[in-house]
């Protein structure tokens, strides 16, 4: 049976791992405090996975099994990154009966653009390749950071009004997502009621674009 997540129980063990942008990152919430490591270079998802992550839950004297809860970007983003996020999620989830939780990767870093400059209305397109845009669009508001639509792929970066800030890589604000974010905005999600939980049979990776790199290959 799943552990029950409440309001009152935001301080459970959270594991996050963010493997959606070129830098990936791994944080763990236990007792009330992060700890997180983030990548020194590209492409080091498996290093975070098979060497820093056993040393982070040693270092903090948790065990695997005294994880309550998985937190991973769904994405999008790096095709690669997220699948592999998405196998070990499930694989790990699966091995121990641990519930799951999916973070945007838009939606991860919008907050991180609130948080940088106060605007509380966003839109975030990145670059999708093949002439695509990945675009989320996210409102902050009574201490909840909500989605104004799901998150889409779009063909041209999107208009925007003066009340709106745009970021993303073709933009001066262009934050990477990351692990820590995640767990801060499933905490948000956890005391605004909203927060669901899945298990690992419902894992649901947002590649957005995904039968266009089928084709192509990333």
């Amino acid at each position: 049976m799943l552990p029950y997540i409440s309001k009152q129980s935001i301080r459970v063990n959270k594991l996050a791992i963010e493997f959606s942008s070129m830098i990936g990152s791994i944080a763990l919430e236990s007792n009330g405090a992060v700890h997180e490591i983030n990548a020194k270079q590209p492409n080091q998802n498996q290093k975070l996975l098979q060497v820093d992550l056993p040393h982070l839950l040693k270092q903090q004297n948790v065990c695997f099994k005294d994880i309550d809860l998985i937190i991973w970007g769904i994405g999008p983003g790096s095709f690669t990154g997220i699948r592999l996020a998405a196998s070990w999620v499930q694989s790990f989830a699966y091995g121990s009966n641990i519930p799951v939780y999916g973070v945007s990767s838009l939606k991860n870093i919008a907050y991180k653009a609130y948080k940088q400059t106060n605007k509380n209305q966003i839109i975030v397109s990145l670059d999708a390749k093949l002439s695509k845009f990945y675009v989320g669009q996210y409102v902050y508001h009574e201490n909840s950071f909500n989605q104004m639509c799901s998150d889409y792929l779009a063909d041209e970066a999107p208009n925007i009004d003066e009340a709106t800030l745009h970021v993303g890589d073709q933009c001066s604000i262009n934050p990477t997502p990351d692990a820590n974010t995640a767990i801060i905005l499933t905490n948000l999600d956890i005391q605004s009621g909203v927060f669901k939980k899945t298990s690992w049979k419902d894992l649901s990776p947002s590649y957005l674009n995904h039968q266009l790199y089928k084709k192509k290959g990333e």
